[in-house]
C-alpha cells in the first residue's frame, strides 16, 4: 500500500526540520591529547574524553603504531567527531593514516576506519594542533605522513546504546 509520508522528506524530523532533530542521531565527538614518537616508525599514545548524541560521556584511550616519515617526539590537541552510534563503537581496533603539515607547530588530521559491536562501519575524524620535535636529522618535507593501526579501549565511561 502507498503511504503518502513516505514522499516527504522532513517525516523523519515531523515536518520541521529547523526545530527538531534525526531520531537516529549517530554521532560521537570528543577532544584527543596525544603524544608520540617518529623515526621510521611511530609509536602513539592518545587519551580522548568523547561524548555522544545519547548522552553517554567517557575516556577513551588509544595506543598505535605506525609507518612514518617523521623524525623525533610530538604531540597533538585535536578535535574529534565520529559517525559511531555510541562512544562503546569506537572501542576495538582501527586501522589509520593522518598526516601533520609544518615545522614546530604543525597542524593534524587523521582518519581511521573500524567497525562497531554491531558490524557497522565505523569512521572517525580528528582535526587540530600538532607539535614536532625534530633530532638534527632534518626531515625532508616540514611535516610528516602516516599509515597504521591502533586498539582503543573505553577504560572509564557506562556508554547506553
Amino acid at each position: 500500500m502507498w503511504d503518502p509520508a513516505s514522499q516527504n522528506a522532513y517525516a523523519y524530523a515531523d515536518n520541521n526540520p529547523v526545530n527538531q532533530a534525526d531520531p537516529s542521531g549517530m554521532w560521537a565527538f570528543g577532544i584527543t591529547f596525544g603524544l608520540n614518537f617518529s623515526f621510521g616508525a611511530s609509536v602513539s599514545v592518545q587519551v580522548c574524553i568523547c561524548f555522544d548524541t545519547h548522552g553517554n560521556v567517557g575516556l577513551v584511550t588509544t595506543e598505535g603504531t605506525a609507518q612514518s616519515t617523521g623524525v623525533g617526539p610530538g604531540f597533538t590537541v585535536r578535535g574529534l567527531i565520529s559517525n559511531a552510534d555510541t562512544i562503546d563503537d569506537l572501542e576495538g581496533p582501527f586501522g589509520d593514516v593522518g598526516v601533520s603539515v609544518g615545522e614546530g607547530p604543525a597542524v593534524s588530521a587523521d582518519l581511521s576506519f573500524g567497525h562497531a559491536k554491531n558490524g557497522d562501519p565505523v569512521q572517525v575524524f580528528e582535526l587540530g594542533l600538532a607539535g614536532q620535535f625534530k633530532f638534527p636529522i632534518a626531515n625532508p618535507v616540514p611535516g610528516e605522513l602516516h599509515a597504521g593501526a591502533t586498539a582503543t579501549q573505553i577504560p572509564f565511561g557506562d556508554p547506553n546504546p
